[in-house]
């Protein structure tokens, strides 16, 4: 006899046994077992519905992003098959500084493939509003970061952060918001043959705007006292802890590690970092100058707009400019810096500042290559012209009720025949909308480019918004 049925049997045996009383609530409990697994079912599926209407949703709401990402991981595939690589194509374009002295060839009209990789409090946010600009005017595309203002700051730059979607060509004419320098993933959303520019600014000068741009006095507990600069380097580290660079959500970026070599983060430095600290930055600085077609410098920022003029093949009135995030208290001729500070400063951004000295050095070896007096005079013309545009623009309005407008209006193109160079039509016809656009910061700028290239605006049939519609 088997172990199973001489368990039935046992079963069977003292269910015989089993008083009347217990038969009759063991019958009733078959049924309330029935109903209690029925509830479970029922319960069962709800969840499972529940959980099924979730997923169905979660799919829908990122199904834009990964197709995105597809179309991302295609466009990588087919650079692979056509054995393009971007990163030695343009490292192999930079310029050396006997190249600035020949004239650029400018045959095939103004340039229009730009990448201005943005560092922080150097004059970057003027610059980017010239791109802007001209990227409206020439009606090009240019790349948009899927978040805030910025591509994956503080992570490395990556063109998966680039709304694709938006670009006819899934290549961007223009790029020129903050991001970590990343070459290869530059070339993955640039069109071939763009130039790289960046820009640098004195450390000291840098140091005070960032600072004080980040409230750090208040964050610091320092802001009562006479000077919070100086209390500050006195002893640095007492304040200053180095922390991993945070994201906070979508939108807000821990930035307090920028007042020590911020420069050298914006620009990638961390793969040098195990040379050593003078073999890196020397290897650093190489890679920068092959990177690189030109790096402004803040101080010198006229000029090196006319340099760009020249890298890009464009006109002076291109380049022409509001100044836009100046911080007024460090342009007061009063604001004074101690000499000591200063030297505490230089030596807390240490690689900043040797990174500063070689490309300011390097920038007047250009400008030393030009022709003296037309580089002179263009100078003097192109400050002529930038105030006359700037002190016009403020007026805002060309009506002849305004006193001194149709003069300073006059004045514009009086320069601009002094330089021999025509008005462009968009300025001759709406003056005032070209102001506006002069005005505008890069966050409006980029609202305004979501809104003029909606996802797959090539694909709907829909036309290009005119560069003057919003005026």
């Amino acid at each position: 006899m088997t172990e199973g049925n001489s368990h039935k049997k046992t079963k069977k045996k003292l269910k015989e046994k089993m008083p009347l009383k217990a038969k009759k609530l063991l019958v009733l409990k078959r049924p309330l077992k029935n109903i209690i697994r029925k509830k479970q079912c029922r319960h069962h599926n709800t969840i499972f519905k529940v959980v099924f209407v979730v997923l169905v949703l979660y799919v829908l709401v990122n199904l834009a992003d990964w197709k995105e990402h597809w179309d991302s991981k295609k466009q990588d595939i087919l650079i692979q098959q056509q054995k393009m690589d971007p990163v030695a194509e343009q490292l192999t374009d930079a310029m050396d500084i006997q190249e600035w002295a020949k004239p650029m060839q400018c045959k095939a009209g103004k340039r229009k493939r730009l990448a201005f990789l943005k560092t922080h409090k150097t004059g970057g946010g003027t610059l980017t509003g010239i791109l802007n600009r001209f990227t409206d005017y020439q009606q090009i595309d240019i790349a948009i970061p899927k978040n805030d203002v910025r591509f994956n700051w503080p992570a490395s730059f990556s063109h998966q952060e680039v709304q694709v979607s938006r670009l006819k060509d899934r290549r961007a004419d223009m790029l020129n918001l903050h991001s970590v320098l990343n070459r290869p993933e530059l070339g993955k959303i640039m069109k071939p043959g763009f130039k790289l520019v960046t820009i640098l600014r004195e450390p000291v000068r840098q140091f005070y705007s960032m600072f004080y741009y980040l409230n750090l006095p208040k964050h610091y507990g320092i802001a009562n006292e006479s000077d919070p600069v100086s209390t500050f380097m006195e002893n640095p580290y007492r304040y200053h802890h180095f922390k991993p660079f945070l994201k906070v959500g979508r939108e807000r970026y821990f930035e307090e590690n920028l007042i020590h070599n911020g420069n050298l983060y914006d620009l990638d430095f961390t793969r040098f970092q195990e040379k050593g600290k003078d073999r890196g930055l020397r290897d650093f600085i190489q890679y920068l100058e092959k990177a690189f077609h030109l790096v402004m410098i803040t101080e010198k920022y006229d000029e090196s707009l006319l340099l760009l003029k020249k890298l890009m093949c464009w006109d002076f009135m291109d380049i022409v400019y509001m100044k836009k995030h100046v911080n007024h208290n460090l342009q007061n001729e009063s604001f004074a810096i101690s000499n000591a500070t200063a030297e505490s400063i230089r030596g807390w951004n240490y690689f900043d500042a040797v990174l500063y000295n070689h490309f300011s050095k390097r920038l007047d070896e250009i400008i030393g290559k030009q022709d003296k007096e037309k580089f002179k005079t263009d100078l003097m013309l192109f400050r002529e012209l930038n105030d006359a545009v700037v002190t016009f623009c403020l007026n805002n309005s060309t009506s002849a009720d305004v006193d001194g407008t149709i003069q300073k209006f006059d004045k514009i193109l009086e320069v601009l025949k002094d330089i021999g160079e025509t008005p462009p039509p968009a300025f001759l016809e709406k003056p005032d909308c070209f102001c506006t656009k002069m005005k505008r910061n890069e966050r409006d700028y980029m609202f305004f480019f979501a809104k003029r290239f909606p996802p797959f605006y090539f694909m709907k049939g829909l036309s290009r918004p005119q560069s003057t519609d919003d005026c």
